[in-house]
């Protein structure tokens, strides 16, 4: 995507937003857990959470003037939250 838009600053918004990558794939045995428990409430009430967060993290930066991080730095914020509220709502007992 650097090479193609031909914008360096780029690099850097890719490997920010790219942590989610690595940071999804830790609650989604939780999740998958949650589910086989049919706990779809519990699931729900975490999605909702997780945009809320988003939502309002992004005002923040937005107001705070992060500019164009202003729509990544919420999105790795809320899904490390959402991860962390799926270890503890759910355990592999």
């Amino acid at each position: 995507a650097i090479a193609y838009y031909h914008e360096p600053k780029l690099r850097a918004l890719i490997l920010v937003a790219s942590t989610n990558f690595l940071i999804n794939p830790m609650g989604g045995t939780m999740d998958a857990l949650m589910q086989r428990e049919l706990r779809f409430k519990d699931t729900m009430r975490l999605g909702m959470l997780q945009g809320l967060v988003v939502s309002a993290l992004s005002i923040v930066f937005v107001v705070l003037g992060a500019g164009v991080w202003s729509f990544i730095y919420p999105h790795v914020i809320a899904n490390t939250v959402l991860v962390l509220m799926r270890w503890r709502m759910c355990s592999f007992r």
